[in-house]
């Protein structure tokens, strides 16, 4: 049976400018004015066990700024998503014997916790050791958890999608027989129908190595392999921003300095419980390339002594232009 594991702490990670694979952003052309960018949120901590704050991330240069409702425990989630309205969701795993996923809603404005509710399902038990949250086109959550529901059986990651009024789960599907006990990491949603979630290594359980980022079918739950991440770069948050289907990420570029003790050993041979904290250095926002995985650096985040994880981006879908309606044409009526 896959282990459930409980929430644990995320390593202070700081930035590295110029990496092998990674691009700097191209500049916006002169003379055009820029768009207002959607609201961005990310978790920041010095230790998930102890407490967690809600901080807003400025997608255009990576400001980062802990919202006033300050740290707790109960704000530390392993993913976040934006509603089209505006909300904030994250989600989270409590206790151990019989663990359960609670659903997080989060005040945008002071990043105080407004109501933590668990999931419930056709499932006795649920837990987060894989997974996360998102929000389609039409404002429909589906979260990705493992279950011990028939189809699920602690083997896989499934998708579910979340009524928000009674945070009741429906079934949607396992992620597919080549994933038994596949770990999958963040999920996110664009106005198109795309979804898509990271595989990789849980070193300190949110910063995903060797990450690859996979497609989901919303439809059926599958995931389909998909291209890899640069070689050494470390996962640590995911999402689509609606406005525009842009998908951006955390994380940051590892060095081998510090792996195991082994100076010599490279991040694809790093194990769950190595000590990685001596080899980060600032997390950073990127572009991704859905099609590549390539990354394209916006920035470095400006709270480089706190960990950060998550990314939940805000927004709503683009409206199509209205067709401008056929000209009434008045036919002249003669009376004799």
């Amino acid at each position: 049976m896959k282990r459930f594991r409980r929430v644990a702490s995320v390593v202070t990670m700081t930035a590295v400018m110029a990496a092998a694979g990674l691009a700097a952003m191209p500049t916006a052309q002169a003379g055009l004015p820029e768009a207002e960018p959607p609201a961005a949120y990310a978790i920041t901590s010095a230790d998930l066990l102890v407490s967690c704050a809600l901080a807003t991330v400025d997608l255009t240069d990576g400001t980062t700024t802990v919202l006033p409702a300050g740290g707790s425990a109960g704000a530390c989630v392993e993913d976040l998503a934006v509603a089209p309205d505006g909300s904030v969701w994250g989600i989270r795993e409590v206790g151990e014997d019989a663990p359960s996923v609670v659903l997080v809603q989060f005040d945008p404005a002071t990043g105080a916790v407004v109501s933590s509710e668990t999931i419930t399902g056709s499932f006795p038990e649920a837990g987060l050791e894989d997974g996360g949250l998102a929000f389609d086109a039409a404002g429909t959550l589906y979260v990705q958890i493992v279950t011990d529901e028939a189809g699920c059986d602690n083997q896989f990651v499934c998708l579910y999608t979340v009524d928000l009024t009674t945070t009741a789960a429906t079934f949607v599907g396992a992620a597919g027989p080549d994933k038994f006990e596949t770990e999958m990491f963040f999920l996110g949603a664009d106005c198109a129908g795309s979804m898509v979630t990271s595989e990789g290594d849980d070193i300190d359980d949110r910063l995903v190595l060797n990450a690859v980022l996979d497609a989901v079918d919303p439809a059926t739950g599958v995931v389909t392999d998909g291209p890899e991440f640069p070689d050494d770069f470390a996962l640590a948050g995911l999402d689509y921003s609606r406005a525009d289907s842009t998908l951006y990420a955390l994380g940051t570029t590892l060095t081998p300095a510090g792996a195991g003790g082994d100076t010599e050993t490279s991040a694809g041979e790093w194990g769950d419980g190595d000590d990685v904290s001596a080899a980060v250095t600032n997390a950073s926002l990127y572009v991704v390339d859905p099609a590549t995985a390539g990354l394209t650096l916006v920035a470095a985040l400006s709270e480089p002594n706190l960990d950060i994880s998550t990314l939940g981006i805000a927004g709503q879908c683009p409206v199509p232009p209205t067709p401008a309606p056929a000209p009434i044409v008045l036919e002249p009526t003669f009376t004799g």
